[in-house]
This record gives structure tokens, C-alpha cells and sequence, in this order.
């Protein structure tokens, strides 16, 4: 009779450590508990197996008792099992995971399936020829929704190419060219950041008090009293907020800024070649924005002229300027294709990316990002550059509002107008 080979029901080597043998087993035993698989036998008897895996190599002395009576069987046959999500194993990605020490890559034909790498498998302490390694891939299910560290709903965002820019009649030079982007899986928060939810930052990080920023204009949350947002301003966005500190939240929140190629993955909802993130005509009743009217580009002195003449347009342009913001409490509009709301007007928000006119002219295709990688930008919120801003705000004109509109300000602008969301990449 075979012996059994604990190390490989959990696709651990036989070094592993007590932690990496738990993780093994919380992941396996996810898939194939009982109650996620009622009546199915098959998985009744894997969870079985790797539960009398886990039981015997979590504790210490039985583990060295199995090691010494069952050493690994001579250019042994390996099974290892490769969960990815179902964006990466239709798109056909190529993955690189690691076995006994030694990392393999594979690429992937669309879809699930089985492959048989001949002669990389387990090497038998006697040695001889490897075995082969028999790979499964699977796919696991992404939650469409989920709750952040800061209670805030987040929704995902796919995998997948979509087309970034425009290069219509209304599109200034640095939206253009038209171009392809991939993006990785990503979670983007369904509102922007309220007044709610920053006072529990400022709450729980003293040193984000209005009292502890050194503001020279005294923008800083100007509209608060202290540290508490104005009355009935609960579900309204954060304004008068830096890059810095939008930044600062985030991390706190176990969350990142939205790179500019995400926000406008995002905002466009699925929508293809669209202007807004619900089509192609501005409509006052899906979004906050100034209802005035623009001539050409809007940045004519007739555009300017308009600005003034029109603004009573706006039910609540302008109004009690000098206590709070005209903003909208969140969800005031209907959604867009992938449930995200204010994605056009409310407030402008902060991006991860500094801010170059002519990115998209060499931009990289997969996960763009400007001037540092993402990893040192999240690790480093000293920039002092300018960063993207988008969506447009209350106080701008449809045309700033598009989808594909770039704006920009230094890291340490605060205005009556600038907010931001969160987002958060998918980890498999």
C-alpha cells in the first residue's frame, strides 16, 4: 500500500514552516469544507485528507515522527493545485509559482484545466529522476463587493483592457491619443470619502487633527470646527483635503489612491468611447455639476463670462460659500455600470499619479502609473508635484466633468472642491 504523503495533500514542502502549513490548510479547507459542498462526497473525503494532514504536521513531535519513518518516495509524482482568478485564467496570463524551492512558470490556456510538466516534480532523497508535477487550475471566486478597514463599501473593478483618452470634438490635447490599457483586478470604493469617515481618521491619527496641520492659507478642513464637520454634513464628501492627507487616510484604511488609468476604468462603467459615466449627453439629474453652458472649450473669456452670468442656474451654486460646500450627500445619483457613484461632479479627487501632459503618448499598456512605481509612491507621501485630480466637482462645467478630462493641482492644494475615494488591489 502507498504511503501516504501528508506534505503533498497540503502542497507544502517538507520544510515548511508551522505558519505555512496553517495557511495551506485554512486555504484548502475553505474550498472543500462540507458546508460550501453539501452532499458531495468527493470534497467530504478531501476535507478529510487534508485535515489529517494538518492534525499530524502541526504538531511538532508527530511530524518528525512521520519524517523519519516515511522519508519522500525516489522521483516521486507531485499534484499541486493552482488557484487564480477567473480574469487571469481566461485571459490566458502566464503565472510563475513556486514548488519545492524551485519556481516554474506556466502559461495558461483559457479557461480551467490540467497540465502534466514532465520531470518537475519531487526528487526522492535516494535520488533519480524528478517525477512529474501535475497542475491543477482552478478558478476562485472574487467577491463583487466588500467591506474596507473603514467600513466603506468597495466594489471590483475586472481584469481586463479597456480603451483610455478621447479624441472627440470636446478633448483637450493631453486626453489624446485614444489608447489601450490593461489593468489588473482592482476594488474602488463606491462613494468618496465622507466627512464621517475622515473625522474617524483624524479620530484615531491626532496628528491629522486640524489642530496638528501646519496650513499656511488655513484651507485644512476649513469648514470644520475643530475637529467636527459641520452639522448634517455627515454623508457629504471630505473637502479641503492634500494629496498628502488623502495619502495618509488611505493607509490608515488598509487602502491606496486609484491610479488615473483605474479612476477612469472605473468611471466609465463599462461604457465604451462614452463621455460620461452614463453616456453621451450631460444630464443635470445624474450628477452635481454647475448647469451653465460652455462655448468651444470653456476657457474663453465667453466661457468665463458664462461662469458668471449663469451661475444662479445651479440651485446650490455658491450657496453659504463661506460656512460649507455646495456638495451633494453621497448617493444622491444613480450609479454607474459598475455601482460606483459621483463619479462625475460632487467633488474632484485625488489620484495616485503625478501629472504629465503628455503621458499617454508613452504610457505603458499594462498597469500605467507616472514617474515612480506604485509600491515607493504608496511607501513615500513627501512628493510634492503635481498629482492627477478627476471627475470634475460642483463648481465645474459638464465638459470637465467627461470621463476623460485630466486635471491636476501641487500635492498640497486644498480646496472647497477636492476630495477622493479609495482603492485597493485584488490579492490572490
Amino acid at each position: 500500500m502507498k504511503q501516504k504523503d501528508y506534505y503533498a495533500t497540503l502542497n507544502v514542502s517538507r520544510d515548511a514552516s508551522e505558519n505555512e502549513i496553517r495557511k495551506a490548510y485554512r486555504r484548502l479547507a475553505l474550498k472543500y469544507h462540507p458546508d460550501k459542498n453539501p452532499g458531495d462526497k468527493t470534497t467530504e473525503a478531501k476535507f478529510r485528507e487534508i485535515t489529517e494532514a494538518y492534525n499530524l504536521l502541526q504538531d511538532s513531535l508527530e511530524r518528525r515522527f512521520y519524517d523519519h519513518h516515511h522519508p519522500p518516495e525516489q522521483g516521486q509524482d507531485l499534484e499541486y493545485n493552482l488557484e487564480m482568478s477567473f480574469e487571469d485564467v481566461n485571459y490566458g496570463k502566464q503565472v510563475t509559482f513556486e514548488v519545492e524551492g524551485r519556481k516554474i512558470k506556466l502559461i495558461l490556456n483559457k479557461g480551467d484545466g490540467t497540465y502534466r510538466l514532465r520531470g518537475e516534480g519531487k526528487i526522492g532523497i535516494y535520488g533519480g529522476e524528478s517525477g512529474d508535477l501535475l497542475v491543477i487550475v482552478s478558478t476562485i471566486q472574487t467577491p463583487q463587493t466588500i467591506l474596507a478597514d473603514d467600513g466603506a463599501e468597495m466594489t471590483l473593478i475586472p481584469a481586463g483592457e479597456f480603451l483610455m483618452g478621447s479624441d472627440d470634438e470636446d478633448a483637450y490635447d493631453e486626453e489624446k491619443p485614444v489608447h489601450s490599457v490593461y489593468l489588473d483586478a482592482f476594488y474602488m470604493d463606491k462613494y468618496p470619502v465622507t466627512n464621517a469617515q475622515y473625522q474617524a481618521f483624524v479620530e484615531a491619527n491626532s496628528e491629522w487633527s486640524k489642530d496638528h496641520v501646519s496650513d499656511r492659507n488655513g484651507s485644512y478642513l476649513k469648514f470644520w470646527n475643530r475637529n467636527s464637520y459641520p452639522s448634517g454634513r455627515a454623508k457629504h464628501p471630505v473637502v479641503n483635503v492634500s494629496w498628502h492627507a488623502a495619502m495618509a487616510y488611505a493607509e490608515w484604511a488598509g487602502k491606496r489612491l486609484p491610479t488615473e488609468a483605474e479612476w477612469e476604468k472605473a468611471a466609465r462603467g463599462g461604457l465604451v468611447g462614452q463621455k460620461y459615466p452614463w453616456g453621451n449627453s450631460i444630464e443635470p439629474k445624474k450628477a452635481n455639476y454647475h448647469i451653465g453652458y460652455h462655448i468651444g472649450n470653456a476657457d474663453t473669456l465667453q466661457g468665463i463670462v458664462s461662469l458668471l452670468k449663469h451661475a444662479s442656474n445651479k440651485a446650490n451654486y455658491g450657496k453659504n460659500i463661506g460656512d460649507t460646500t455646495p456638495t451633494t450627500p453621497i448617493g444622491s445619483f444613480p450609479a454607474n455600470g459598475y455601482d460606483l457613484y459621483d463619479m462625475a461632479g460632487n467633488v474632484s479627487e485625488w489620484c495616485l499619479d503625478g501629472y504629465d501632459a503628455d503621458f499617454y503618448t508613452y504610457s505603458p499598456r499594462k498597469n500605467p502609473i507616472l514617474d515612480e512605481n506604485r509600491t515607493r509612491i504608496i511607501k513615500n507621501d513627501t512628493f510634492t508635484n503635481c498629482r492627477v485630480l478627476r471627475g470634475g466637482s460642483w463648481c465645474d462645467f459638464d465638459l470637465w466633468t467627461r470621463v476623460s478630462h485630466r486635471c491636476w493641482s501641487e500635492a498640497s492644494m486644498m480646496s472647497y472642491y477636492i476630495g477622493f475615494r479609495c482603492a485597493k488591489s485584488v490579492v490572490f
